[in-house]
């Protein structure tokens, strides 16, 4: 049943978006996962319905948040390795210096 769901959403998701479906098809989708019964299920049920302007939104507009989740992760390893900064004012500045697309040859 989980594995199904699982499909389902991808599906839903692929199929990309049609105003007058996609919310009704996500709804349903909502309606089963609450069904089953399983927590967790019931729980990603939730924030799909609480998020659902957002889904619909990117898949209209076929955006995500891929390229600011990856600048995050590269800005955490920066940290790591750095282990630390001393100031905040620092830590911007490693930011910018590293991913800030800066032309330094001057």
């Amino acid at each position: 049943m989980v594995w199904m769901l699982k499909e389902k959403a991808r599906e839903i998701w692929h199929t990309g978006y049609h105003p007058s479906q996609s919310a009704k098809t996500w709804q349903v989708w909502i309606q089963a996962a609450r069904q089953t019964g399983i927590t967790s299920l019931r729980g990603a049920a939730n924030q799909i319905e609480a998020r659902l302007w957002g889904i619909l939104n990117a898949m209209r507009l076929k955006v995500s948040n891929t390229g600011a989740e990856a600048l995050n992760s590269q800005i955490r390893v920066m940290r790591l390795k750095a282990r630390g900064y001393r100031n905040k004012n620092r830590f911007v500045q490693g930011i910018l210096f590293h991913y800030g697309k800066l032309d330094v040859s001057h």
